[in-house]
């Protein structure tokens, strides 16, 4: 099983038995015939973390957010990133999550730890 793959079925896993499902996730792990060890993170585990990071930045999108309940700051997020394309559309290379937002924060604290754990 390749890295990113191994991966996504370690959350998968993490996954089913924070949210209760231990004879789904045995299943899951026999059904992929998976055979290391397996060190579980801090509930609520990276794959919800990521899920509701990403569920809150896809309904604060300017054409969702009249029908879609999100955050404050995944609003601010997409109002900023709008207002940097429309001052500079080269203003987003280098971009850098450095400013207040704790959803921003923990955004890019996830990203980069599912970029070490895909990278190695």
């Amino acid at each position: 099983m390749t890295t990113h793959v191994g991966k996504l079925a370690l959350y998968v896993y993490e996954y089913l038995l924070h949210v209760g499902a231990q004879k789904s996730a045995q299943t899951f792990l026999s059904e992929i015939r998976w055979e290391k060890n397996i060190t579980l993170g801090e509930p609520p585990g990276f794959l919800h973390s990521w899920w509701c990071v990403f569920w809150d930045l896809y309904c604060a999108a300017p054409e969702r957010r009249e029908t879609c309940e999100h955050s404050s700051e995944a609003k601010a997020f997409h109002d900023y990133m709008i207002f940097l394309v429309r001052i500079s559309p080269s203003a987003l290379i280098g971009f850098k999550f450095d400013y207040y937002s704790p959803v921003l924060r923990r955004m890019e604290r996830h990203w980069k730890q599912f970029r070490e754990d895909l990278l190695g």
